[in-house]
């Protein structure tokens, strides 16, 4: 199997589960597998989509981690012992760009096992 990014979502929802029931059928019995998938504002459920093919492939969903990639402390919630300059804000962020959308700022990791 080869993967281009350019599939229409079924067709791509099509490939994922043939992959999700090739995995199943070499992973040991004690196995874990985990998927990291991302979506975007206008294609929020894809993730989710995801996640029903490798259910349907007879995976078991062990636990559902959200990567949160954006994330950004005011000074005071930072704790005495860090070093920082005065009204600094420490990590980072992304700016929302739409009208329409809230900016994607987590993926989902899928955890699943036999």
């Amino acid at each position: 199997m080869s993967y281009q990014d350019n599939k229409d979502r079924q067709d791509y929802l099509q490939w994922i589960y043939e992959i999700s029931k090739k995995s199943h059928s070499i992973l040991k019995d004690d196995g874990s597998f985990f998927l990291n998938v991302g979506g975007s504002p206008s294609g929020s459920l894809l993730p989710l989509e995801v996640c029903n093919k490798f259910i349907k492939s007879e995976y078991k969903l062990q636990n559902t981690i959200h990567w949160i990639k954006s994330i950004s402390f005011e000074k005071e919630d930072i704790g005495k012992s860090n070093i920082l300059r005065n009204d600094v804000s420490v990590g980072h962020f992304k700016p929302i760009v739409s009208k329409r959308f809230l900016t994607d700022l987590h993926e989902y990791i899928f955890h699943f096992t036999k």
